[in-house]
């Protein structure tokens, strides 16, 4: 009777692939937005370079008028920072800044700000009371997470003052974006990619 215990395997293999099948997972689908949805923020592999037309840092750690500022709105003036959160973090720990051994310079960093209501949302960045126009594009994947508080979001895209610094069909583990600082007051925006 060595037939048996090879039926009840075979058997036991058919339903967990039924099963399996049946399942109706949608932990796969994305969507363009949330009717629940909410104001969020989320990390990036995309760090920043303040730097004039020659290539030196704008960003002194001692002096905090050189630090760029994230805010949700476009404002009349720079938010004002009178000291850091913690190491080299401040704005409520939605900036940070790091010195870079390789390129000699300090980057910046913030979150990208949005909200799972919409696909598209724009927030600015200050330096020297100038702003720049930060455009994200998300997805939001169709269940939330942490306690039910947010929806799992995907950066699909990234513009900085119109010019797109990052689109998810070209990935890579770190990108630098120079924001150049021109005498003449404008901002040029150069794309350095680490793969």
């Amino acid at each position: 009777m060595k037939t048996k215990p090879f039926f009840g395997i075979l058997i036991l293999f058919l339903s967990t692939i039924c099963f399996v099948s049946c399942n109706d997972d949608n932990s796969n689908k994305w969507y363009d937005s949330m009717s629940d949805g909410g104001p969020f923020y989320t990390g990036s592999v995309l760090r920043f370079y303040y730097v004039d037309e020659e290539g030196n840092d704008l960003i002194n750690p001692e002096d905090f008028s050189t630090l760029p500022v994230t805010s949700l709105k476009q404002l009349d003036s720079q938010p004002v920072i009178e000291s850091y959160d913690r190491h080299y973090n401040y704005n409520n720990e939605y900036n940070h800044i790091q010195y870079n051994e390789y390129t000699g310079l300090y980057n910046f960093f913030t979150f990208a700000f949005g909200d799972s209501r919409q696909s598209n949302y724009t927030f600015y960045v200050y330096y020297k009371g100038v702003a720049d126009r930060m455009d994200v594009t998300f997805q939001y994947q169709d269940y939330k997470v942490n306690s039910g508080q947010d929806y799992i979001s995907s950066t699909i895209s990234w513009s900085v003052n119109g010019v797109e610094v990052y689109n998810i069909e070209k990935p890579s583990m770190r990108k630098y974006v120079y924001l150049v600082k021109k005498s003449d007051g404008t901002t040029s925006v150069v794309i350095d990619e680490e793969n």
